[in-house]
């Protein structure tokens, strides 16, 4: 499960009854709208989304039994709206080997990528502490707030001439568009409760106005900059892996320029960071010179991007798989060229890497 996602805004304004309109997406009523989804429904596809392949929409093999408890239902719940979710073309089930198991793909998930020429709507950035806010949320009514403000905060943000915007005014006429007509405004502002889950995830900045609310995104949700602080530690956490790495390597190579040999102290400094010399070669009888873990700049920030979907400790653990399996074994022998990078490597080994830690959990 990535520590991040982007969710588009127009899949959500479509469960939502909503649409979005025109390069500067305003939100509206959409005319063709037969079915608002319910919390169940909603909350599930947030979840499959950080199940997702970023590119492909792609999902490993589910449990349903762990989808229904994230979800607090039941396993008969997450099958009926997965049939919904499939009905209103926003995944594709992709797979039920066996009872109890899942697979999906998110449809056109590539589409809040697109320039707004294009008719790209954009997308909000996801945590799982601001997904666990919207799982605690069980009132349709709430959820359909949160989330319409947050397709207008971030819709805001977006098109602001400064991009330093972090507080914006709502109308509640914006977010009851994706309420029932019958909806009353006090219905409207009831689910905008400040002491409620609507304010768990929007602070008040300002005193509220008749027809509208001043709002700014709870810091503990801002995933952006959560993501840069991710950022700067695995930065601080990969790079120095990487160059202990190397400094143990010149201290090997030392040995074989001396004696034919790597000495064990060495050889055992190598297996505290998990690469087993052993396993690749004859260290008593080594003429070679060990090649060092040579990254690249482009490559150490795209360890860095992988660092904030799938963990510091994964990544480090790609590389010190990656050099074993790959610089030291004469099996294989990794090329990059047009079509091959050592940034995607590294990835489809930390991907592959947590789909070992869920088949172990």
């Amino acid at each position: 499960m990535k520590t991040f996602t982007n969710i588009s805004n127009a899949a959500i304004a479509k469960m939502l009854g909503l649409e979005l309109v025109g390069r500067e997406c305003v939100i509206q009523k959409a005319e063709d709208a037969h079915e608002r989804y319910l919390v169940a429904q909603i909350n599930l596809y947030l979840i499959l989304q950080f199940h997702a392949n970023s590119n492909s929409g792609l999902t490993d093999l589910l449990s349903v039994k762990d989808l229904a408890e994230q979800l607090s239902c039941t396993p008969k719940t997450v099958y009926r709206s997965l049939d919904i979710l499939e009905q209103g073309n926003f995944i594709q089930v992709t797979g039920r080997p066996e009872s109890g198991y899942v697979s999906v793909q998110i449809l056109n998930i590539g589409d809040m990528y697109k320039r707004r020429g294009e008719g790209g709507k954009g997308y909000f950035i996801c945590n799982q502490d601001l997904l666990r806010v919207f799982l605690g949320t069980k009132a349709i009514a709430v959820l359909r707030a949160s989330l319409t403000a947050m397709i207008v905060f971030t819709t805001k943000q977006t098109f602001s001439a400064s991009k330093i915007v972090d507080r914006v005014r709502i109308g509640l006429n914006e977010i009851a568009m994706s309420f029932p007509v019958s909806s009353r405004l006090c219905d409207i502002k009831a689910a905008c409760d400040a002491d409620g889950s609507f304010g768990s995830l929007f602070e008040r900045v300002n005193p509220d106005l008749k027809k509208s609310i001043c709002i700014k995104l709870q810091q503990n949700y801002d995933a952006k900059q959560i993501k840069q602080q991710v950022r700067i530690k695995a930065k601080r956490a990969i790079f120095d892996e990487i160059d202990e790495i190397n400094d143990i390597i010149r201290d090997i190579n030392t040995d074989i320029y001396q004696d034919n040999m790597i000495h064990s102290r060495n050889a055992s400094d190598l297996w505290q960071h998990h690469i087993n010399l052993w396993d690749c070669l004859d260290p008593m009888h080594q003429t070679t010179m060990l090649p060092l873990l040579d990254i690249t700049s482009d490559v150490k920030n795209d360890c860095l991007t992988i660092a904030q979907d799938f963990g510091i400790d994964t990544v480090i653990d790609a590389l010190r798989l990656y050099y074993q399996n790959y610089k030291l074994s004469d099996a294989v022998h990794f090329v990059v060229d047009k079509e091959k990078s050592l940034g995607g490597l590294i990835r489809t080994i930390a991907i592959e890497l947590c789909q070992m830690k869920t088949a172990t959990a």
